[in-house]
């Protein structure tokens, strides 16, 4: 299950980031709602931060498949130039543990997934809190994530 993922412990006002529970990419373990997670936030960033068609992104089922490993792929084929800490073009979005990939110069595309959506939302000229504007707008997505609220 996608799980808030609190960013600063010491911050009763950070109301944290989503987060995938296990790996979802080919071969990997993809639970539903990490997978309907990942397309949401999908489909929240590819049109309105990178100029992708919104119709050519379907509307999030929880199953992965080769459409999804496409835009995972070009989520981090378009995000990565933009950004100082480049996004690894892996196909995986992995569990982001800390704010770096341990070992290694980059960041988790899960973290920069959720600054993205947020950068959406925020651009449409809502203000607040942009999981509980998901939650709504994606219903099923408030069923993956329990405890938050």
């Amino acid at each position: 299950m996608p799980q808030l993922t609190q960013t600063d412990q010491n911050n009763d006002s950070d109301i944290g980031f989503l987060n995938v529970s296990a790996t979802v990419g080919k071969h990997s373990i993809n639970r539903q709602g990490d997978v309907f997670l990942v397309q949401v936030l999908l489909r929240e960033t590819l049109p309105y931060v990178y100029g992708l068609e919104a119709t050519d992104i379907p509307y999030p089922t929880g199953t992965y498949g080769g459409y999804t490993e496409y835009l995972i792929l070009k989520y981090q084929e378009l995000s990565s130039p933009a950004r100082r800490v480049k996004v690894w073009k892996d196909g995986f979005i992995n569990r982001a543990v800390g704010s770096h990939v341990p070992g290694k110069s980059r960041v988790w595309t899960i973290t920069y997934m959720n600054e993205d959506v947020y950068y959406a939302y925020r651009s449409r000229g809502y203000e607040g809190d942009y999981i509980s504007w998901l939650t709504e707008t994606y219903p099923a997505l408030d069923y993956y994530l329990p405890s938050y609220k």
